[in-house]
């Protein structure tokens, strides 16, 4: 698995759940636009068990990303505080990317790179 990370977070989304559902979140990469379903967002957590998306510990540390370990659990930091990494399958890509609640009803998803 090859890792492609951008120079910088590219902004993706910012609002609301409203925002999000009368107009999918989308970015263009290399003359392609793609659009992000929100619904099909995958936590890092959860990517773990995915069978597509190997290494999360590594993806998190090659981008600089803060990793909490808990014990019993981890937490995947994202490029911002209140983000969190996640991941979204696309056309044979797995974007890579900081999604969450940056504050109350206020949504951000920055878009980081992506691995094949």
């Amino acid at each position: 698995m090859t890792l492609e990370k951008n120079d910088s977070s590219m902004l993706v989304f910012d609002g609301t759940i409203e925002d999000m559902k009368n107009q999918l979140p989308s970015f263009s990469m290399d003359g392609h636009k793609y659009f992000i379903n929100p619904e099909n967002i995958i936590s890092a957590v959860d990517a773990i068990n995915d069978e597509e998306i190997k290494g999360v510990d590594n993806i998190a540390n090659a981008l600089g990303f803060d990793v909490s370990d808990l014990g019993f659990a981890k937490v995947y930091h994202g490029c911002r505080k209140e983000l969190k990494l996640a991941f979204y399958k696309c056309h044979e890509k797995i974007f890579i990317l900081s999604f969450g609640e940056f504050q109350s009803g206020r949504f951000i998803c920055y878009f980081e790179g992506f691995v094949r």
